[in-house]
């Protein structure tokens, strides 16, 4: 039961009109204010890494779906599918109702996940829809919709909070089409515990609102909103036996930028290492001008790198990855911008959480992540037998060549600096793997500003 419904207990019928219109005022005065914080606060730290990017699209089948009539959610009642649904989204999580509107959904994501799909219609600038809409909710208005935020922000915030297990990851965002008629969807980590409510839920809680805090996220209505009230919580925290999780993240948004600050100052060097001439100082209070340095990087980078691999046939979209080269995390972004299948990314222990946080701070949750240890080269030779393309360095490269795996179909990329004396280390690569009996190849090298790659097809 919800805090309104149990306050009518107490207030006379003939005063529930009045607390009706009171609630709405507050509630669009609060929407307002906070408008007028967003406008503030995006004004000075608009810092997603990746502009103008792209998005994978699935066809979607919802034979009879007439747009102008009907809503997605009455539709898929009508058709017999098992959802949920709140007043900006429907929820899918049955395996034969995701194959039922989408046969390829699973194909790319075989583990255990839901669909959700966004009731907005309203594009914003940064190419998701608005989380809310003006046009569906009745208590929505334009300013409530640009305090909310975007589909896109609500994906970064749910998998920065699911990196400290307080909500379920998002795996991708995808755009869902049948014809003329397009959705945002979320696939989404599927939770399918139990709802915890009480003292369990207030525990949970305080544990919860330590996390918001730490990334500067703040609640997008009164201090003490309901959805994080005892005893019911609006019933928004779930347990899958090992772990509790807060399911619906609509209402929370960044207010704060030290997160942004040490995000992009600890990803900076990281991102440009094969760039740089010497070890830069990189002090936080720089981190604006590093950002705008990494987006124009990355940029050249990926007009260049694609290039490369469309010459030698391949599609990004088409193929999944392994990286377990440590030089640069830019060439992992690269396929998680250019809508690579998975991508399976190896880095040391001591720099695998700065990793994990920049990749879902640029909007992508298409990955896994694990720490490079004693068995990595075991562990490489397995994944790469479900790899298209993988990212070595080359003495890794040599340990894997030596475990005569086939190779062929395969894509190798390596990464150097930009000074790096490249005609030496081609001829180096040739050798090596000429000396595993491979002849069988060809090496293409492709330069930027930011650094050159080899890429050697089998």
């Amino acid at each position: 039961m919800g805090f309104r419904a149990e306050s009518k207990k107490h207030i006379p019928r003939f005063f529930w009109p009045l607390g009706r219109g009171i609630d709405k005022v507050i509630l669009k005065s609060l929407y307002f204010y906070y408008f007028l914080k967003r406008v503030s606060f995006d004004s000075r730290n608009n810092c997603l890494l990746i502009e103008n990017r792209k998005f994978k699209k699935f066809n979607i089948i919802i034979p009879n779906f007439d747009y102008k009539k009907d809503q997605i959610s009455s539709y898929l009642r009508r058709e017999n599918f098992t959802v949920l649904e709140g007043r900006h989204s429907v929820y899918l999580y049955l395996d034969e109702d995701l194959k039922r509107i989408c046969p390829d959904l699973k194909t790319y994501y075989p583990m255990n996940v839901g669909l959700k799909i966004i009731k907005s219609q309203e594009m914003s600038p940064d190419g998701s829809r608005y989380y809310t809409s003006r046009k569906l909710a009745p208590a929505s208005t334009y300013f409530s919709m640009r305090a909310v935020g975007t589909v896109l922000e609500k994906v970064i915030i749910s998998n920065l909070l699911s990196s400290e297990n307080v909500a379920p990851r998002v795996y991708d965002f995808v755009k869902l089409q049948a014809g003329k008629i397009n959705f945002d969807g979320l696939i989404v980590q599927n939770i399918g515990g139990e709802i915890v409510h009480g003292v369990a839920g207030t525990r949970f809680i305080k544990k919860f609102k330590k996390v918001l805090d730490g990334y500067g996220l703040e609640t997008v209505s009164i201090k003490e909103h309901c959805d994080l009230l005892p005893p019911y919580f609006r019933d928004n925290i779930k347990s899958d036996g090992k772990k509790k999780y807060y399911v619906d993240i609509q209402n929370f948004i960044f207010l704060k930028n030290f997160f942004f600050k040490e995000n992009v100052t600890n990803s900076y060097k990281r991102f440009l290492s094969l760039s740089f001439k010497s070890d830069p100082v990189v002090t936080s209070k720089q981190w604006r001008s590093q950002l705008t340095e990494m987006r124009e990087a990355f940029s050249e980078f990926n007009d260049a790198f694609s290039s490369c691999i469309q010459e030698i046939g391949l599609d990004a979209s088409k193929v999944k990855v392994l990286d377990a080269q440590s030089e640069t995390d830019m060439v992992a972004l690269f396929w998680l911008c250019n809508q690579a299948k998975w991508v399976t990314v190896y880095r040391e222990a001591g720099v695998l959480n700065e990793v994990k946080k920049m990749l879902f701070h640029s909007g992508y949750g298409r990955f896994t992540i694990s720490p490079i240890n004693k068995d990595i080269h075991h562990n490489l030779i397995d994944s790469l037998q479900e790899s298209d393309v993988f990212c070595l360095n080359i003495d890794t490269l040599e340990k894997i060549l030596k475990s005569n795996k086939s190779l062929s179909g395969k894509v190798l990329i390596l990464c150097f600096n930009s000074k790096t004396n490249i005609v030496e280390v081609k001829n180096k690569i040739e050798k090596i793997i000429k000396l595993n009996g491979i002849t069988n190849f060809t090496i293409n090298n492709c330069a930027s500003r930011v650094m050159i790659n080899l890429i050697v097809k089998f």
